[in-house]
């Protein structure tokens, strides 16, 4: 309960005790003191009780239960007034929350939707949320499940449900996702990188989701009955995620000397700060949501996550390493990473971020770059870290003559430090998202891993053979070995056409990028793209026609890309006659991104799509 409560009834208290005690002298102020201030107590506990909800008042699982030295980010708003707001404008906050019309961002409005079978219904009555799902039975009847809408999680791209069926079950994920940018409600299949046609049954909060969207979450998982009875301390990723359990700090600053000896800079060891653990530590801080690993499973499902800010988190979970899978992991790691090794899945940045070097050496972490109290809610970046200050803050001696290690004019997007170092090669929320696996533009490992490069993601009209002569002849970089096809056509059409599915998604989003199609004109891609409208991963359709909206001649296409095979093709000619008209007519042949004067090299596409990689990728972002 917020500190200014208390005080408010403090001060209702003492001004009733002072008015009893003038009053009923005969009956001696100690008594009426001590009555008073006893049924203030007894009312301020009363209130607390009530604020904190409970499994009665929820009806529905996870119950809120503050435990362990938890006390709740209400706590730490009293004493931290401009961190606490900070972070309570942050995305971290609202990551899940107890459903309302006032926190649900879709509209509950008793609306319909179809999907896999099932027809969907959202609706309100008075302030409670509810979805109703009917499917047809075996016996060809109808049936229809009803479900009170208890938790949301997510509110920056997504946001998506928990229902449960009655006050015992498990919260179930129902599998259509609000899309925020689109306003619309996405089936949750189509909202990641998942092989067509995979089942698209709801996720499952107690085995995973509440370890990270959560603070301090217990499954709770009762054995001998098959059935969980999951508690959090507090919904979100709050104060005490990062910070660990508040309770001996608040009891130490009850003192006065404690509170002033803190001005003096005295360690205070009873509270993490982040910023004040060595590099590893601070960074397994944010590991532990930002990391893809294996971990005890059987005692998370019974106790919870063993993990608390500040501890060395490997001794508790095993990374994921595409180097060095763990035995029965090595597909798996295959696919959530490039085959050099780095990561990329979007939200698993510190797989990434652990082989780079400057993490290797001990220097750098999560904060060394990120701020959640200083910084703008989209990225997180602290104040001045989103030009090239977050590497020239360590690599100082290249500030002094930039374009000699760039060779691009300063002011370009070729000489931002993260665009050759820390490129778009990860995916997830729709997006390509920064690698932070932090190295240089390697065009060799590119042909043998297929990790794009930075130097073809910007170029993308190029191909490796181009990239590869001059990583030669300004870094001294060993010639490539390249095929024919790897030496004449651009790098980013060979991963757009015959890539595996984060290969063409990657490419796709890229052709949208303003510093690629300022080095590379925008008067090409259309032929290119056209070819994955019809595509069999729902985002890398997405992805194209985001790119094809702002070419030449894209005013106002409309592609749904959950519209279906029909639509699908209907989109793609659609897009061959929108580009081929605003041609010009005199356009020259571009043989490395297979256009020519006519139009699209038909033959080569037709090759490269027959080669393309068609290994199931499943992305869990």
């Amino acid at each position: 309960m917020p500190t200014w409560v208390y005080f408010s009834f403090l001060c209702l208290a003492g001004a009733g005790l002072a008015f009893i005690a003038d009053r009923y002298r005969p009956l001696g102020w100690q008594l009426w003191s001590f009555v008073g201030l006893a049924a203030c107590v007894t009312l301020i506990a009363e209130l607390d009780r009530a604020s904190t909800p409970t499994r009665a008042q929820l009806g529905d699982l996870p119950a809120r239960a503050p435990e362990d030295g938890y006390l709740g980010s209400e706590t730490c708003r009293s004493c931290h007034p401009a961190p606490y707001e900070s972070w309570h404008r942050s995305y971290h906050r609202t990551m899940t929350q107890l459903v309302s019309p006032k926190t649900a961002l879709a509209p509950f409005d008793g609306t319909e939707h179809e999907h896999n079978g099932r027809r969907y219904r959202f609706f309100q009555e008075e302030e409670e949320l509810f979805a109703e799902v009917t499917r047809r039975a075996a016996n060809n009847d109808q049936l229809t499940t009803r479900m009170k809408v208890v938790m949301s999680t997510g509110s920056h791209h997504y946001q998506l449900y928990w229902g449960a069926v009655d006050a015992f079950s498990e919260p179930l994920e129902i599998p259509l996702y609000w899309n925020i940018k689109e306003q619309r409600w996405i089936p949750k299949s189509d909202t990641t990188i998942t092989p067509p046609g995979a089942a698209d049954g709801p996720g499952h909060w107690n085995s995973h989701c509440i370890r990270c969207h959560s603070l301090n979450g217990k499954p709770g998982f009762v054995s001998n009955e098959a059935r969980y009875e999951s508690r959090v301390s507090e919904f979100g990723i709050t104060c005490e995620a990062c910070h660990g359990p508040g309770e001996a700090h608040v009891e130490k600053h009850r003192s006065p000397a404690a509170r002033y000896a803190a001005h003096f800079g005295e360690a205070d060891t009873s509270i993490v700060n982040p910023a004040k653990l060595d590099a590893r530590a601070s960074s397994h801080v944010c590991a532990r949501c930002h990391g893809n690993y294996k971990q005890d499973m059987e005692r998370m499902v019974l106790s919870g996550f063993p993990y608390t800010a500040g501890e060395d988190l490997e001794e508790v979970v095993v990374f994921h390493d595409a180097d060095d899978p763990m035995p029965g992991s090595e597909e798996y790691a295959q696919t959530q990473s490039w085959r050099d090794g780095t990561s990329r899945t979007g939200g698993d940045e510190f797989n990434a971020h652990m082989k780079s070097p400057c993490y290797q050496a001990g220097e750098l972490s999560c904060i060394s770059c990120h701020s959640l109290h200083d910084s703008d809610p989209n990225d997180q970046l602290g104040a001045g870290m989103d030009g090239n200050r977050a590497c020239l803050q360590c690599h100082e001696s290249f500030e002094k003559d930039l374009q000699a290690h760039t060779h691009h004019d300063p002011s370009s997007p070729g000489s931002a430090c993260y665009n050759c170092h820390m490129p778009h090669t990860s995916f997830a929320l729709s997006t390509a998202m920064r690698s932070h696996r932090i190295d240089s533009p390697d065009v060799q490992s590119s042909a043998q891993t297929g990790r794009p490069n930075a130097c073809n993601l910007c170029h993308l009209d190029k191909s490796l053979e181009w990239a590869g002569q001059f990583m030669g002849e300004w870094y001294d970089a060993d010639p490539p070995e390249l095929t024919v096809e790897q030496q004449t056509i651009a790098a980013s059409v060979l991963w757009l056409l015959k890539g595996d599915a984060v290969q063409r998604a990657v490419a796709a989003w890229h052709m949208k990028w303003d510093p690629a199609r300022r080095a590379s004109g925008s008067d090409w891609q259309a032929g290119l793209l056209a070819e994955l409208l019809v595509d069999p991963y729902a985002q890398v359709r997405y992805l194209a026609s985001e790119s094809l909206e702002p070419l030449p001649g894209f005013d106002g296409f409309a592609f749904d890309f959950i519209g279906g095979e029909e639509h699908y093709r209907d989109g793609y000619a659609d897009a061959i006659e929108r580009w081929q008209a605003a041609r010009q007519h005199d356009a020259g042949a571009q043989p490395s991104v297979l256009v020519s004067r006519g139009g699209t090299d038909r033959a080569s596409i037709a090759r490269l799509l027959a080669e393309r990689d068609n290994t199931p990728i499943d992305l869990p972002e």
